[in-house]
């Protein structure tokens, strides 16, 4: 049995955002602060940001709050908070192409998820920066990631498309996934930083078989999930 569900999704497809239901009590807060000093103490460039929480989803429309990012990490180190922080993150997962190939980011050693794995790049939380008004920006979130984590610049993104949404049932979260068509150009054009990749690459379509073939343990599971429903389902 798979551990991904997909759902494709439409242009009438959004994220409402609303309040938060969870409460912490003193003892949790405590709690929580312990893990984030431990962590933060280990991580010097671990940042106290906010990421998108699932509540709901009705077919066409998730409802979702956001949470502090430490409440997330707390909840993954202590698993007994989970019941009540109840944080379902929703990230964003992108298939960046241009001229036939696909960017391909070796994630740094120092994340906190996955490190020194490869993944399609770029990916990354949805932060409060994409609410527009008590609706997330779908595209936003994407462009961000793209511009900050491969400094592939705006005017070299052609489309941004969000076409799919998936549900890790081994770690019930959520990511929101985009098809992002890049110029031509950035192949040769650009040189990209390595803060957040240990490595960037573009692989071409043709040779993606061969490129995954001797690295299949070494892949962000979601990303060897999306290679293969694209080359079932979709035309990039």
């Amino acid at each position: 049995m798979s551990r991904f569900e997909a759902y494709p999704i439409t242009a009438s497809f959004s994220i409402e955002v609303v309040k938060p239901k969870r409460r912490i009590s003193s003892e949790m807060a405590f709690l929580i602060d312990e893990v984030w000093k431990k962590l933060s103490a280990d991580n010097d460039e671990l940042f106290n940001g906010s990421l998108l929480s699932f509540q709901d989803f009705n077919g066409s429309k998730i409802i979702a709050d956001f949470a502090e990012y430490k409440l997330f990490l707390a909840q993954r180190e202590v698993p007994e908070l989970r019941e009540w922080l109840e944080i379902r993150p929703i990230s964003a997962s992108s298939i960046t192409m241009a001229a036939d190939s696909y960017l391909v980011g070796q994630r740094s050693a120092r994340v906190t998820t996955d490190p020194l794995a490869y993944e399609l790049a770029p990916s990354g939380t949805i932060d409060d920066e994409a609410d527009d008004r008590g609706k997330i920006n779908l595209q936003m979130p994407f462009v961000k990631e793209l511009i900050e984590e491969t400094a592939i610049p705006q005017e070299m993104i052609k489309s941004v498309k969000p076409f799919l949404l998936v549900f890790d049932k081994m770690t019930l979260s959520w990511e929101l996934c985009a098809e992002i068509i890049a110029d031509d150009g950035v192949i040769k054009n650009f040189e990209y930083p390595v803060k957040e990749y240990k490595d960037l690459l573009w692989v071409p379509r043709k040779n993606m078989p061969i490129f995954r073939a001797g690295r299949e343990d070494e892949f962000v599971p979601l990303s060897l999930f999306l290679l293969d429903y694209v080359n079932t389902h979709v035309t990039l």
